[in-house]
């Protein structure tokens, strides 16, 4: 009876693992396939996974702080200033964070976990190569998918999170490169270049720089310091030529300074002018409640009590819309999550390591320009990669 149990857990673990590559597999291509993923190996890991193997996950305080952080979500329902089912459709956005814990049984099965790699870097490289055909100009892709338009970088997410992908299809090529030799070591790098310039000329201006931190901590821990000034120097160069060639890397630089003339002259409907004002006015709704905040799901109710004409049901800023919703407590507890995940990280082997804290930095800096961890592509990949790392990275 103990072995037939036994069998059938292991089989549920499969199944987990094949979930969750089917999710992240789905990450770059589409929300939905990608939610049946996260949801189909969140059950079977919860179902399959042996009490041992959930003792050494839950032991790991970077997934402790993950589940601290959701829980303290479903915590702000209970004095939420909106009804339990808004406050629920704040928090279903969350979701991903819990279901990537619940599938670690399948992360780190040996039959999956380096298959599952494999499996993501080869549906960027999908994507990576219907973004240049549409690039060019080739193809038009608007039949696969409304987001995509001929001449544009995006095909099948919103650009922002398209180049968001795109840079850790840079850094997952840039760390097989590292490890690999001769003609192998090339091919990966060449990769991470195609990689690397398709942000560049995407219409996403925070990827230009989220793509520059990410490689200098790629350089710092593979030569320290010195690949930190040299990964710096090339960004420079690297940015300064795109501008002196491409107008349409030029234009988009050159629409920051044009956003900011027009706030100034009191037009407000600009990316950078809404961001502005949304963050002015989530600040003054955080001073009424600053230590535990309007509760999950409060955002759109408190901001629109200002009576402000443009209205949003987040402030794209992470920080500000936990600190709406939590407070200072729930600010507090997202800084510790991303800062014991980043320290927990340095313990792991070197490639998973690299992965964890790139994803981390991309997070923590990303979300002072958008609510990312309630963001379909963001929301879902940073926790997947934080369990896949600590799912087997500490056997």
């Amino acid at each position: 009876m103990t072995i037939r149990f036994l069998n059938i857990q292991d089989k549920m673990v499969w199944v987990c693992g094949l979930f969750a590559a089917l999710g992240v597999a789905a990450l770059p291509i589409s929300t939905s396939i990608t939610d049946i993923g996260f949801i189909g190996a969140a059950v079977f890991g919860l179902i399959g996974g042996r009490k041992v193997d959930w003792q050494r996950f839950l032991s790991e305080p970077a997934i402790l702080v993950i589940l601290g952080f959701f829980l303290l979500l479903v915590l702000g329902m209970t004095y939420s200033s909106v009804g339990l089912h808004d406050s629920f459709k704040t928090l279903k956005k969350y979701f991903p964070l819990l279901f990537a814990i619940l599938m670690m049984p399948g992360l780190s099965d040996d039959r999956w976990h380096n298959k599952i790699w494999w499996v993501f870097v080869g549906a960027l490289v999908f994507t990576l190569v219907l973004s240049y055909l549409q690039l060019t100009k080739v193809v038009d892709f608007h039949f696969l998918s409304r987001r995509a338009n001929i001449g544009s970088a995006s095909v099948f997410r919103a650009y922002t999170h398209a180049a968001f992908l795109m840079i850790f299809g840079a850094l997952f090529s840039s760390v097989k490169a590292f490890k690999s030799k001769g003609n192998v070591k090339w091919a990966w790098y060449f990769l991470s270049a195609l990689f690397a310039l398709n942000v560049m000329l995407s219409d996403a201006r925070s990827s230009y720089v989220l793509i520059v931190l990410v490689f200098a901590l790629w350089m710092f821990r593979c030569w320290g310091w010195k690949g930190v000034a040299i990964s710096l120097l090339a960004g420079i160069v690297g940015i300064g030529s795109l501008y002196s060639v491409s107008m349409h890397f030029r234009g988009r630089i050159g629409q920051i300074s044009t956003d900011i003339s027009r706030y100034q002259k009191g037009e407000h409907q600009t990316s950078v002018g809404i961001r502005y004002t949304f963050a002015k006015n989530s600040v003054e709704i955080i001073k009424k409640n600053p230590v535990i905040g309007t509760g999950t799901g409060s955002f759109h109710h408190e901001y629109s009590k200002l009576g402000q004409r443009l209205q949003s049901d987040n402030p794209h800023n992470e920080y500000l819309h936990v600190g709406v919703m939590l407070g200072g407590v729930g600010i507090l507890a997202l800084l510790a999550m991303y800062g014991t995940i980043f320290y927990r990280a340095s313990f792991l082997p070197w490639s998973e390591s690299v992965i964890v804290q790139a994803a981390v930095v991309a997070l923590a800096v990303g979300c002072l320009q958008d609510s990312w961890l309630m963001s379909s592509a963001e929301g879902h990949f940073f926790p997947f990669w934080v369990a896949w790392a600590f799912s087997y990275g500490r056997k």
